[in-house]
């Protein structure tokens, strides 16, 4: 019942409502724990139907090339997650976009991730 990832639906204003996604997340994995912690802060239900209304099947994968496990995640979580979720995500998200491609069932829009340190998120937010 605590698995919480794969295929998962917010609106904008939830999204909103809980900073999005960690940046502090590089590499495969946490990021989905990390959202789910997010969710249940904010008090949202999770609502998970029966296999006859709505499934997926997850593929067999192996990681992808430079897309290495993110071994610090369980210590961020632990420890800093929750504390920092006001402050990491959405707020301090950088990022120079690339291109914007309309196609019939999709839009797809490329953008280059501007890492930011978290103390300096932290250092900027407590000087404003």
């Amino acid at each position: 019942k605590k698995i919480f990832g794969g295929v998962t639906a917010l609106k904008t204003w939830q999204l909103k409502r809980i900073n999005g996604f960690s940046n502090q997340f590089w590499g495969w994995g946490g990021e989905d724990d990390d959202l789910y912690m997010r969710v249940r802060k904010a008090g949202f239900n999770i609502a998970r139907y029966p296999k006859e209304i709505c499934r997926y099947k997850m593929f067999n994968h192996e990681h992808e090339a430079g897309n290495s496990v993110n071994r610090g995640r369980w210590k961020y979580l632990k420890n800093s997650s929750l504390k920092n979720s006001e402050l990491d995500g959405l707020s301090n998200l950088r990022y120079k976009l690339e291109g914007v491609t309309s196609n019939y069932l999709y839009t797809n829009i490329t953008v280059t991730l501007e890492p930011v340190s978290f103390l300096n998120a932290v250092k900027k937010t407590k000087l404003h």
